[in-house]
């Protein structure tokens, strides 16, 4: 669960000009699988993308739970007397769900959810990558981004993305001096 002050828009990238305080459940550990893949056999052509968020059941039951609770603490009078609406209001103008009902909070999350910019696991080491970050059947090609990484790491990818190119950058140097 992520808090901040401020309201949020946009995907959290908008600036905040309402005060408020905003919630943000997550699922911390997806299975649900996505793929990238190419759509044209040049070097220009955008990948394809497909996402397939939420598609394990699971997952959505878990963002629902979350949402709950993140309805619940909204509700506390402790927290209550300091803001300027209720989640009443907040719904009318599409910033909560209109009940903790399964099928409003579905439609709240269909209109609102987003992946939290986190993304890995498309060039998985193991799988299309060794362990020295070298593309399998590829002579001179490096991922040395989160990408690589097997499984979503439940903190934030910026320290472990910085130590991926760490280690790539070694990875090249070696290779240069044999």
């Amino acid at each position: 669960m992520h808090s901040v002050i401020g309201i949020l828009r946009d995907e959290g990238l908008a600036d905040s000009v309402e005060h408020g305080i905003s919630f943000g459940p997550y699922v911390a550990r997806p299975t649900s699988r996505g793929k990238v893949s190419i759509r044209a056999p040049h070097g220009y052509s955008k990948p394809r993308i497909t996402h397939s968020y939420l598609s394990d059941p699971d997952e959505g039951r878990r963002l629902r739970e979350g949402l709950r609770m993140a309805m619940e603490i909204a509700r506390q009078p402790a927290l209550a007397e300091h803001l300027k609406t209720d989640l009443k209001s907040s719904a009318a103008i599409g910033i909560a769900p209109e009940s903790d009902t399964d099928e409003a909070l579905d439609d709240f999350i269909s209109r609102t959810g987003f992946a939290f910019y986190h993304p890995s696991g498309t060039c998985a080491m193991g799988k299309v990558v060794d362990h020295e970050l070298r593309v399998q059947g590829l002579a001179n090609v490096r991922v040395a981004d989160t990408s690589i990484m097997p499984e979503l790491v439940t903190g934030n990818t910026n320290a472990p993305a910085i130590m991926i190119g760490e280690r790539a950058a070694a990875f090249v140097e070696d290779a240069a001096k044999s």
